[in-house]
């Protein structure tokens, strides 16, 4: 019973420990081909208001396709890292030009927002009940 209610406790709620949690004011799923259009990736750009103009905060590349949005938001593991992300909108685009890269020219990454860095990750989630585990034997 005690494995369960640490387990219940680390992945319940949006404000769960064992979940990162972050809200843009819109996701882009950027579709990115090359000069002769074929696909080279796709990425999710995260972007927030400065002023009176949307930029990119942060990006990640997608690896698999639970990282595409639904609903105006995304629950992926980013490494380590389970992240809820929500958004307000999602738009998206199919490009020959990378925007992250683009953009770097007039916000240079280091003065981004970025993600928010994970409270707890799963590897140390599983450490958690681990110990839980030895403790009810």
């Amino acid at each position: 019973m005690t494995i369960w209610l640490l387990l219940a406790l680390l992945t319940t709620g949006p404000e769960s420990p064992a979940v990162t949690t972050d809200h843009f004011a819109q996701i882009e799923l950027n579709h990115f081909y090359d000069e002769n259009g074929r696909h080279v990736f796709d990425q999710l750009i995260f972007r927030e208001w400065r002023g009176d103009e949307l930029q990119i905060a942060d990006w990640r590349l997608i690896k698999h396709c639970n990282q595409f949005p639904t609903s105006n938001r995304i629950i992926y593991h980013d490494g380590q890292t389970l992240r809820r992300i929500t958004t307000t909108s999602t738009i998206t685009t199919w490009t020959q030009h990378d925007p992250e890269l683009v953009e770097r020219a007039t916000l240079p990454k280091e003065q981004r927002r970025e993600l928010t860095s994970p409270r707890i990750t799963k590897q140390r989630a599983q450490e958690l009940i681990n110990h839980g585990q030895r403790m009810v034997h």
